[in-house]
């Protein structure tokens, strides 16, 4: 659904994003009621992709809510 669409530049600036798969992940690991996240691949180019949301800064409640607006307005 956001192939083709560019990763917000906040996004890539606060928190580092490089793609779409790792501003999600980060939405999720960085929530508050989620303790453990598990994506599944077996492409060894999305696992790299998923394994860098895992560095750089979080996202906070305000950030969280900015990620769900992308998600809900694609």
């Amino acid at each position: 659904a956001m192939a083709g669409k560019d990763v917000p530049a906040w996004a890539r600036e606060e928190l580092g994003c490089t793609s779409h798969a790792q501003m999600l992940l980060k939405f999720v690991v960085s929530h508050p009621a989620v303790t453990a996240a598990i994506p599944r691949t077996s492409n060894p180019r999305h696992m790299l992709d998923n394994l860098k949301a895992g560095f750089g800064p979080m996202p906070d409640v305000k950030q969280r809510e900015r990620i769900a607006s992308v998600w809900e307005n694609i």
